[in-house]
């Protein structure tokens, strides 16, 4: 009973979440209406369910009002400030990263003319002199206007961005939040580092790109291939990428105990984070891909459902324009919902293969597909040797992805270690750059096919749902059938 109230909440202030922007009414107004059905709906009490379905929609109303408030207020810092030359104070918040004319960097702590300002900005300016994390830097400028990008930097909370060719470097920020992030992205330096001095050139970048996300050093050649094979996914950093290394821990359930089972992915991705900087992206990717283990703890199949609700939930509540407006956060959520619940149906139609390499198969293919519509929407490419090269190559992902991890992380310790792992960690990775090249040299191997309309991306994905629904029954039945046996 409890559970079932606490779903519905929270599936109300996701709701709010996501219809925040299709509404337009004060923000008063919302306020006021969350407040006041909130508190009418105690009348009914009694009546549980009708209580906690007009509580649910004061929540609804609530969420809007929060979404809005926030919104607004990132939209009045940014006309506050746009066009007008002031003197700016911040903090390097990230590991700036290359642009085809320089650096984009994203500052925090902002100051402007003296006077401390919330949220954050980012700048473009040249590379050299080499702009490091936790730099404070004072320069003049004006703020750009928000443009078809405001979406994309409130989510990020960021209220302006400029382009800056003079700034002064005034020291270093001394706050503890940065002196944890600077040791965090320092290990993540030298994990990069151990990659590149462990393996070569081409199996490096390959390597980086699977564990950090890396893609700068990843040849323009080798990204067409990624991208005519359908395969670019896997150097996205997401939840994908780890709930699909986490499949491999699923598979060692026989050989080790119940606890282990939950500790030991734990362990790994913390290792994880930690390694890769331990951003807000990769924190939220760390949740999401621990879900299914969490899930599969748990014992029963509706604990799924409830554990990646109360994941999306806690990092809406914290950020509430993720829903909308955070591809990575979309993908994340929808390859979760692959591999639970479109995972079995293709482990059944996959039952001529081993066990272990079916259920590996089964996940990466029901994320796979899980996300194609949301791909389709947003990028409008697909490849269609994309089935025939996930299910080859997605089966070596978990392998090729725990090779990286291991030299890299090892190499930070004992070199000389790492370069003995490095030897079969090559050869994996050759072979999955071989793979990779070879599938997208393929004639025709992609072709452009987008999801324009939003209404047909909602329309898959019931189609989607009315399958997984369908075929529940059915699911379970040759389950037992398979136990049994």
């Amino acid at each position: 009973m409890v559970s079932i109230i606490l779903i519905i909440w929270m599936m109300g202030y996701l709701g709010g979440a996501v219809i925040a922007t299709f509404f337009d009414l004060s923000l008063f107004l919302w306020f006021v209406l969350g407040i006041v059905i909130c508190l009418s709906s105690f009348l009914l009490i009694g009546k549980r369910y009708l209580w906690a379905s007009l509580f649910a929609l004061g929540i609804v109303f609530l969420s809007i009002a929060n979404f809005q408030s926030q919104r607004i207020e990132y939209q009045n810092l940014n006309s506050r400030y746009v066009g007008y030359p002031n003197e700016y104070i911040g903090s390097v918040s990230d590991i700036p990263t290359d642009t085809e004319n320089g650096s984009r960097v994203k500052l925090g702590n902002i100051r402007i003319n003296d006077r401390q300002v919330p949220g954050n900005i980012l700048i473009y300016t040249r590379k050299y002199p080499e702009i490091k994390f936790a730099d404070q830097l004072k320069f003049s400028g004006k703020i750009k206007k928000y443009n078809q990008r405001e979406n994309t930097l409130i989510k990020d909370h960021v209220f302006g961005e400029m382009t800056v060719y003079q700034y002064e470097n005034i020291g270093q920020e001394t706050s503890i939040g940065y002196q944890i992030k600077r040791i965090l992205f320092s290990i993540r330096l030298r994990f990069n580092d151990a990659l590149q001095k462990n393996l070569p050139q081409k199996e490096a970048s390959l390597a980086s790109g699977l564990i950090l996300g890396e893609k700068s050093l990843i040849s323009a050649e080798f990204k067409r291939a990624l991208q005519g094979s359908g395969t670019s996914h896997i150097i996205a950093l997401s939840g994908y990428n780890i709930t699909i290394i986490l499949s491999l821990f699923v598979v060692m359930q026989m050989r080790l105990s119940r606890r282990w089972n939950l500790f030991l992915p734990l362990i790994f991705i913390v290792l994880f984070i930690i390694m890769t900087g331990a951003s807000a992206s990769i924190v939220r990717a760390g949740i999401m891909g621990f879900m299914p283990v969490l899930a599969r703890y748990l014992g029963r199949s509706s604990n799924s459902f409830i554990a990646i609700l109360v994941s999306a939930f806690i990092m809406t509540l914290l950020n509430p324009f993720i829903v909308l407006y955070d591809v990575g956060f979309q993908l994340s959520f929808m390859a979760l919902c692959g591999m639970l619940y479109l995972g079995p149906l293709i482990s059944i139609c996959l039952r001529w293969l081993p066990n272990g390499i079916r259920f590996v198969l089964a996940e990466t293919l029901g994320a796979q597909i899980a996300t194609l519509p949301l791909l389709l929407f947003y990028f409008g490419t697909v490849s269609i040797i994309s089935p025939v090269s996930n299910l080859v190559i997605l089966s070596l992902v978990p392998f090729g992805m725990l090779a990286a991890f291991f030299v890299g992380l090892i190499g930070i310790f004992s070199p000389i270690v790492a370069q003995l792992i490095a030897i079969p960690s090559y050869f994996l990775l050759h072979i999955f750059y071989l793979l990779i090249n070879y599938f997208g040299s393929l004639p025709h191997a992609s072709t452009q096919l987008k999801i324009d309309n939003p209404v047909w991306l909602i329309l898959t994905y019931i189609v989607i749902l009315d399958i997984i629904f369908m075929s529940r029954k059915y699911v379970k039945r040759m389950k037992h059938d398979e136990e049994s046996v």
